[in-house]
This record gives structure tokens, sequence and C-alpha cells, in this order.
């Protein structure tokens, strides 16, 4: 800023000067001297100092100066809980804790000394666990569903190709029937039934490219493989 005139100066960074405080990033701005002689002068905050009203709640519940400063730069997130916690107790006791400054302390510091009862828990974080446990409950089901599809999967591609076109024909029908025209169907079944394609094997591959969004170049693939064999010499 190119002005002699250190007030007006002042008045331009003011606004900047309050942002960067209220951001905790400077502790203190200021301007000393006048004119071409003016000096800036930035104390800047320290990026790990506490929170001041997390502090100050910490003091409100009975902690002690310097401990409430060291607790909330540490356990910023658990303060409130710590002091819902408080709460909770001095309603459980009828209003009786006897150092609830020490107790607070110790909840941030040990908490797994603490087993928290389920009323004691908000909405919001009963919501929460609800959700997380639904999604695990459904993981689960989808392992398990996964582990069936597989362990059925096996027994079947052992099985003869008769049994493996019947159990797949009507799926394969489903997926198929707007893809092959009556005799690439009548060739696919007559390969299958004589096992030189797998039913099992194909209703699987043809599965996983329509969740894949293949299914065209899967059907492809199987287009190509009935015309290979059909041009197969044939005996007598």
């Amino acid at each position: 800023m190119t002005t002699d005139r250190s007030d007006l100066v002042r008045r331009a960074l003011e606004a900047a000067h309050e942002e960067l405080r209220a951001n905790n990033y400077l502790q203190h701005a200021s301007i000393e001297g006048r004119g071409k002689t003016a000096v800036a002068c930035y104390v800047f905050a320290d990026v790990a100092a506490a929170d001041p009203a997390l502090v100050v709640m910490l003091r409100q519940a009975g902690v002690t100066v310097a401990r409430a400063a060291s607790l909330a730069g540490r356990h910023p997130d658990r303060v409130e809980e710590a002091l819902r916690f408080l709460e909770h107790r001095r309603q459980t006791t009828s209003g009786a804790v006897r150092n609830p400054g020490g107790l607070v302390a110790d909840f941030l510091e040990n908490p797994s000394k603490y087993d928290l009862p389920p009323d004691f828990l908000t909405p919001e974080v009963r919501q929460g666990q609800r959700k997380v446990q639904a999604q695990q409950q459904r993981a689960q089901a989808e392992q398990a569903a996964q582990l069936k599809t597989d362990a059925e999967f096996v027994t079947l591609n052992a099985a003869p190709p008769e049994v493996q076109w019947a159990a797949q024909r009507a799926t394969l029908q489903l997926i198929l029937k707007r893809q092959l025209n009556a005799d690439q169907w009548a060739q696919l079944e007559a390969l299958a039934l004589r096992g030189e394609i797998q039913a099992a094997e194909l209703t699987r591959a043809l599965v996983t490219a329509t969740a894949t969004s293949s299914l065209g170049q899967q059907v492809d693939q199987l287009k190509g493989q009935l015309r290979s064999l059909d041009r197969r010499p044939r005996n007598g």
C-alpha cells in the first residue's frame, strides 16, 4: 500500500485482520508508528492451541485451567460427549458427583474405563449405529448368498450336460431370447446337451456380463463360438 496515511492502511486491513483472528490464524495484529515508518506487527496463533470455547466449557465443569486447555487441545471432538456423560452421571446419582472436573478429565483420558448406557447416546448416534449395523447385516447376507451361489455352481458344473441344461435352460432363454434366432438357439441346445458348451459356465458368464453392461460383447462371443462349431466337418 503506497499511501503515507497509516489510518487508511489500518482501515483497509482491519477486516482482513478480524477474519484471520476469527479463523484462529492470527492471535494479534497491530500497526505501529505513523506514515512511511509504520510497521505491521503480527502474532500468529498456535495451530495446536485449544478452542477457547471448549476450554470454557471444561472450566465450567470444574476442570482446572491448565488441564482444561490440555484436554481441549488433545480431545476436541470428545469434549461435548464428556460433558453429556457428566450430566448423565448427575442425573443417575441425584446430582451427587464428588469431583465433576476429575470425572470429565478421566472420561477424556481413559475412555475404555467407561461403559456408556444405551440411553446416553443421542438419537443421531443411535441412528448412525443402526445404519452401520444394517450395512454390516446386508454385507453379511450378500456374502452368504454369494457363497451359496458359488457352491451351487461348483456342484452344477460337475453335473452331466443334460442336468446342466435342464437347470439353466430357463435362465438362458430369458437372457438370450432376443439375442439368438431359432436356429442359433437350437444349435446351442444341441451343443449344451452334448457337453461341448457348459451350460453352467455360460449362464454365469452371461449373468456377469449383464451386471457389468457387457452383455452384447458376451453374446457376440457366443455367436462366434456357435459359428465356429457349426463349420466343423461332420462325420458321415
